[in-house]
Parts: C-alpha cells; sequence; structure tokens
C-alpha cells in the first residue's frame, strides 16, 4: 500500500494503524509506508541523477523505504552485483537509474529488501511527479 500524510512524525504511527486495520478486516498483513510532500520534493532537490546532461527519467525511479537509511548500507546493496544499474541513498529513499530498465534488472523491490532487511516500494519518476502534483 502507498500513503502519503502531511507531517511526517505521524507517519508511523498512521502506518501502524493502517496496517492493524488491513489486518483486522481482511486478515491479511499488507506492508505499509507512509510519505509526505517533504518526501516527495527531496526526490526533486536531493537526486543527483536528474543534473545529468541528457537525463532520461524514463530510467529514474524511487524506492521508498520503511526507515532512514544510513550511506554504509551501500555496502550491504552490493551494486556490483546489479551493474551497470546505478542508486544514491537519501534517508529513506533511493535514488535509482536503470541502464536498460526497470523490466530488465535484478536491481527490484525483492532485491533491495532481501539485502537491507527493509520493506520498500518503487515508484518511476511519473509516478512521483504526480503524487507531488497532488499535494499542491
Amino acid at each position: 500500500m502507498f500513503l502519503w500524510i502531511r507531517k511526517k512524525r505521524m507517519a508511523s504511527s498512521v502506518g501502524f494503524q493502517i496496517k492493524q486495520e488491513i489486518f483486522k478486516v481482511f486478515g491479511h498483513e499488507v506492508p505499509v509506508i507512509v510519505i509526505n510532500k517533504q518526501d516527495l520534493e527531496n526526490c526533486f532537490t536531493n537526486n543527483s541523477f536528474l543534473q545529468e546532461k541528457d537525463c532520461d527519467t524514463k530510467k529514474l525511479y524511487v524506492a521508498f523505504i520503511s526507515k532512514e537509511l544510513s550511506s554504509g548500507v551501500m555496502n550491504d546493496l552490493k551494486m556490483s552485483q546489479v551493474k551497470p544499474d546505478e542508486c544514491e541513498i537519501d534517508g529513506n529513499r533511493i535514488y535509482i537509474k536503470y541502464a536498460v530498465g526497470a523490466g530488465k534488472t535484478k536491481f527490484d523491490q525483492k532485491y533491495i529488501e532481501k539485502k537491507l532487511n527493509v520493506t520498500a516500494t518503487i515508484r518511476n519518476w511519473n509516478t512521483v511527479t504526480k503524487l507531488l502534483e497532488m499535494y499542491t
């Protein structure tokens, strides 16, 4: 499930409440990641892939992660196993630049979740843009 809220400090409690309610009503445990407007704005200001000459936004994605990541987790991702794909870590986001495309990579949601022991959801650049537009 993908949800956004206005206040970052409420994110974890809102996510937990939604997860509990889904389980109570439907009997399914569903991972929930809650983001806010600042998370989306950071995607535009902190993503250095956007600064590259001839940036192809069709190859840009953002993985929203269930917790803040330190820069040290780059080693845990073992990016040499998924080259030529690239990524950058920015708090609870991973900016991804796929060399060919999302459909032809090992660097996907399952890979990130397994290597970092987190919950993740990956969205393409068009979706990130549209979500930010929904805030305004």
